[in-house]
């Protein structure tokens, strides 16, 4: 693949993510790894340390202007958020669940959303 992204998953997702990339690409990582002391990057993947792949990573930033453009992408239906949001919670006390969630990582969560009703 000529760019990799890494959303989600533990620390093993590092070695996916390494063997996808062709030489040359871009591995972007917006995934916060919380645990442990290293991270494993596959040495045959990464071409012995020659394959030429790059890591970008960072926070997402913020912005009056950049949260604009993004609230113009779903306003104008260029992206729907909510194929996002994979476990969706309803009320104030499932906020905890929707943390715990976050932290164990299962494999088919992308998002977790809390809906807090303001009639409750």
């Amino acid at each position: 693949m000529d760019a990799v992204i890494i959303a989600g998953g533990g620390s093993d997702i590092l070695l996916d993510a390494v063997r996808a990339a062709k030489a040359g690409s871009v591995i972007s990582n917006i995934n916060y790894f919380g645990s442990g002391e290293t991270l494993p990057i596959c040495r045959e993947g990464w071409g012995f340390g020659m394959a030429d792949k790059d890591f970008a990573t960072g926070l997402c930033p913020g912005g009056r202007v950049r949260m604009e453009r993004l609230a113009d992408i779903v306003t104008h239906n260029r992206m729907d958020p909510g194929l996002m949001a994979t476990h969706v919670f309803h009320g104030f006390d499932k906020i905890e669940e929707a943390l715990l969630l976050m932290k164990e990582k299962p494999r088919d969560l992308i998002k977790p959303v809390v809906i807090i009703d303001e009639n409750l």
